[in-house]
């Protein structure tokens, strides 16, 4: 399992930096005041922001969870503290899941949204 969140923290960045950048980029752009905004760009860019912060999340609790299977043969460990590594390898991978499916989901909407000659 250390070989798949070693992997994790090789790619989230590689993958979280232009979805932030991208976000960010979204969020000047309905900001400007000289820019006509539309609902589906600021949902797109609320939607955003949201996973953003899972795929943030996931990448600091596998960085723990690497942490704390490092760990392993300290004398501090404990059942509390292997609870707390389940815990963290668990909600590392649903928050790496959720954050994955939808970013291709909000792909698909910003593709609709600067496309629209296609939605026709």
């Amino acid at each position: 399992a250390t070989s798949i969140y070693s992997q994790q923290l090789i790619y989230l960045p590689k993958i979280m930096i232009p979805f932030l950048s991208e976000t960010r980029m979204i969020g000047n752009l309905i900001n400007d005041p000289n820019v006509e905004k539309s609902e589906q760009l600021k949902d797109l860019y609320k939607k955003r922001k949201v996973i953003s912060g899972v795929g943030i999340g996931s990448f600091l609790l596998h960085t723990i969870n690497i942490s704390l299977k490092l760990c392993r043969s300290l004398p501090w460990q404990t059942p509390f503290s292997e609870k707390v590594k389940n815990l963290t390898d668990e909600i590392a991978c649903g928050l790496t899941n959720i954050f994955f499916s939808n970013r291709r989901h909000l792909m698909g909407m910003q593709f609709r949204i600067e496309n629209p000659e296609f939605m026709d």
